[in-house]
């Protein structure tokens, strides 16, 4: 149980930066540019109910990118076949963030939700997997590039 509580931390501490300014991010863009009729919840909470939605896909990032992988590989240095690719992960990352933030919408935030609003909430949601996936690339060719010098 420690090695993998060593390797959930080891895990987090690389990845930490990187999850939370796609979450800042998206909060942010939420908050300036208002893709979705909150005029009615007052400005305080407002923000906090955008920042919500920020905590919503740390929380989903999170849980596919460091927890899930942590729990299943118990030796941090021997890096065995990943369980899930890259994509999958991605697509996980997705589908997790669009429900999650569409039922947030609905409950807490009493958004009455359209096709045109359900776009929205999907564009929003594809940013994290595309902003991890040119990041994974990234690291693999930063990798590649000191391997052959």
């Amino acid at each position: 149980m420690k090695e993998r509580l060593n390797n959930i931390l080891s895990l987090l501490n690389n990845e930490l930066g990187l999850f939370l300014t796609i979450s800042c991010s998206i909060a942010f863009f939420v908050l300036i540019f208002k893709p979705f009729p909150l005029d009615h919840i007052n400005f305080d909470n407002r923000i906090l109910f955008v920042f919500g939605l920020g905590a919503i896909v740390f929380s989903v990032i999170l849980i596919v990118r460091i927890i899930y992988p942590g729990l299943v590989y118990n030796i941090p240095e021997k890096p065995k076949r990943p369980v899930l690719s890259n994509y999958n992960r991605c697509l996980i990352i997705w589908l997790l963030s669009t429900v999650i933030i569409s039922m947030y919408l609905i409950y807490p935030g009493l958004v009455t939700l359209n096709l045109f609003l359900m776009f929205k909430v999907l564009l929003i949601c594809l940013v994290p997997p595309l902003v991890l996936i040119f990041h994974d690339k990234k690291v693999e060719l930063q990798l590649k590039n000191e391997m052959l010098s």
